[in-house]
Parts: C-alpha cells; sequence; structure tokens
C-alpha cells in the first residue's frame, strides 16, 4: 500500500497506492470541506496536478446529505485520490460543538440547528457510503489551551473510538478484494505531551490501522513544539506505515514536516491567505496588498509557471483585489495551491537527489525562517 523511494535523513519520498490514484509523496492536499475548494473547480484541481484532496464527511452528511451525494469521486468530477475526514476538527468550532460522551461528540447542525450526536459507528458508515479512498477513525479533538488531564481524557477517548471506527470499518469491507478497499487511518492525539502522544499510538498501532494522521498540531499552540511532536511520534510509527501531519499549510510548515518524515499534508491556510492577498512564491511571501504593486508588470512570482503568473500581471491582480472583485480570489488561490504542489513536488525530486537538506535550508531562509 505504501512504498518509500528514497530517503535523505528522516525526510522521504514514496508512493501511497489508493483504489482510485497513486500518490506519490510527500503530498499536499487542498481543503474540500463541503466537496469544493474555495474558489477553486475540480477540473483546476487536476490541471495543476493536485493527486488528493480531503472532504469532510460529515458536513456532507448533513448538506447536501448523503444520499444526494453518493460516490464523492462522480458527485465532484474528481477521479483521483479522496480523504475523508471524520469531522472532529468541528469541535473547535463554538458555532458547531456542544460537548462529547463515550458514545460520540454532540453536535449542533448547522444548516437546522438540531443536536446531532456523531458516533464511530455513523461515521464510518457515512465515509463508505461517500466511497472515499481513504477515512478517518473518529477522534476526539481537544483544544491546544486545554490541561493535561483534559488532554488524556481525549486521548482515551480517541483510542475507544477508534476500537468501534476499526472494527465498524473492518466489517463493512470485509470480502473486499486489497485493491479495491477503502483505507482507514487512525489520528494520534495527544496535545504537546510526548508521552501521552506516544502511548495513544502505540494503542492504535495495536489496530494496525493503513496508515497514522497527527492531529492537535497547527492549531493555535507555540509552533514550536510540532517538530518534537511529529519526531516523537515517528519513533513509534512503524516505517511502513504513511504519516499524515493533518491542518499543516504553509511552505516553512511543509518544509519541517517534509524534514521529519511526514508524508502527507492537508490545510485551508494557502486559499484562506491567497483571499488576503498573501501569495506564495519561491522567494518568500508576497504582499500583494501594498500600493507599490499598481503599476508592477511582473507576474506574481516570475520563478512560477502556472496560467495565473503566465498570464496576469501584479498590476492587474492587485486591481481586481481593491475592487474586491471574485476573479481576484480565483487568481490568487489558484496561484497559491499551484506553488504548494510544485513545492512538494521539488521535496520529492530533493529528497531522491540526496540535496533536500540543502534546498529546505534555502527556501527557510526566503520565508524568513
Amino acid at each position: 500500500m505504501f512504498e518509500i523511494i528514497a530517503k535523505e535523513g528522516r525526510a522521504r519520498s514514496g508512493i501511497l497506492h489508493t483504489r482510485s490514484y497513486a500518490v506519490h509523496t510527500p503530498a499536499f492536499m487542498p481543503v474540500n470541506t463541503k466537496a469544493a475548494a474555495k474558489f477553486v473547480t475540480a477540473r483546476d484541481l487536476v490541471e495543476m496536478d493536485v493527486q488528493a484532496i480531503i472532504c469532510n464527511a460529515f458536513i456532507l452528511y448533513l448538506k447536501p446529505g448523503l444520499k444526494k451525494a453518493g460516490d464523492i469521486h462522480e458527485f465532484m468530477h474528481f477521479k483521483r485520490a479522496v480523504f475523508t475526514d471524520c469531522g472532529a476538527f468541528q469541535m473547535l468550532k463554538e458555532s458547531f460543538f456542544i460537548g462529547y460522551t463515550d458514545h460520540g461528540i454532540r453536535f449542533k447542525d448547522p444548516f437546522s440547528g438540531k443536536p446531532i450526536l456523531l458516533t464511530p459507528r455513523d461515521i464510518m458508515k457515512i465515509q463508505t457510503a461517500l466511497n472515499s479512498d481513504v477515512a478517518m477513525a473518529l477522534d476526539n479533538l481537544p483544544r491546544h489551551t486545554h490541561s493535561r488531564e483534559e488532554m488524556e481524557d481525549a486521548v482515551k477517548m480517541t483510542i475507544e473510538w477508534h476500537k468501534t471506527s476499526k472494527e465498524v470499518h473492518d466489517s463493512l469491507w470485509e470480502g473486499k478484494k486489497e485493491d479495491e478497499r477503502q483505507r482507514i487511518f487512525g489520528i494520534g492525539q495527544g496535545g504537546y505531551h510526548e508521552d501521552l502522544r506516544k502511548s495513544c499510538l502505540r494503542e492504535l498501532l495495536r489496530l494496525d490501522f493503513d496508515g497514522y494522521a497527527l492531529g492537535g498540531l497547527c492549531i493555535g499552540e507555540d509552533k514550536k513544539h510540532m517538530p518534537d511532536m511529529i519526531r516523537a511520534s515517528k519513533e513509534v510509527i512503524p516505517e511502513d506505515k504513511p504519516v499524515y501531519l493533518m491542518g499543516v499549510g504553509s511552505p516553512e510548515d511543509i518544509l519541517d514536516g517534509v524534514a521529519e518524515g511526514v508524508d502527507i499534508f492537508d490545510s485551508a491556510y494557502p486559499t484562506m491567505l491567497a483571499r488576503h492577498s498573501q501569495i506564495f512564491t519561491w522567494d518568500g511571501y508576497l504582499n500583494l496588498k501594498t500600493s507599490k504593486f499598481s503599476d508592477d508588470e511582473r507576474p506574481l512570482d516570475p520563478h512560477c509557471d502556472c496560467f495565473v503568473c503566465k498570464n496576469h500581471t501584479r498590476k492587474y491582480i492587485y486591481h481586481v483585489s481593491s475592487l474586491q472583485e471574485p476573479t481576484a480570489h480565483i487568481l490568487k488561490s489558484y496561484h497559491n495551491l499551484y506553488f504548494l504542489q510544485a513545492l512538494v513536488k521539488r521535496c520529492r525530486t530533493e529528497i531522491e537527489k540526496g540535496t533536500f537538506g540543502e534546498f529546505r535550508k534555502g527556501m527557510k531562509e526566503k520565508y524568513g525562517c
């Protein structure tokens, strides 16, 4: 299912084989929460060579409704790999989250306002019905400000819910050939406590998931903790299992994650930043808000070959941004997502050449790190 192609230190390139697509890693997945990326179409994603995306199975269950969605690939017309998230990230949103019990998470339906209980059994059935390539088991996502006792409780719940998730998923896919099965990833929690993360993952390893995600990072905590938490987790996770760092999408964080052996990333950060005129380039961040770009005839990034940089100037994009035209969001979002696809592709190349460390150092300097 997962093969390693090359290594340089802890960094590695590989291939994650799913039913729909062979995903070359390191890989970055644009977020398509409601089966749509912000201001970017599925056709755009294929054009920029996105190999995998992630959708939120819980949100899709609520609206447009599971029966209307059906197979997620057909629904979106995206024939490459699709991950579906379990929906636990909504625990961080006060407008969604009510509380949790031993049985699951209590949310308020954002569309109807009615309370709903999301259980491990429910979310496995939902993700199976969506027919995604990789499903995520239900976890308990604590806030980074929670006490150690609250973190311990979240880890305990995550382990118990994962046991049910795996049992239900195995039964739903029983009898299917290996290359026809939906994969299932477990999610390690524990905040920035190394011992909790390791103990959580050791318990999840007993369940033999197809891959392991690192949750509860890059959600507001001091980023200095992240490399240590990744390293501690990687000490526990077997080498032949893909590792997915959830919610990370800045160039500098991706480079640091790759250096620690992370294989997969996802985040809404690139498109969110684009809407605020913050642009990724091979020379660092570009703040397109300043008026000096009103007469700049250069592309967003002279080193980029995306259709935006080939056809539009900073002057034009500054103009449509200042007028708050939707076109501005489309162009900036496309560029930022294209850049991250080019970045992870470059990481794979540099790892295979044995020059990733040097490349990372140079890029981080340009990003002020």
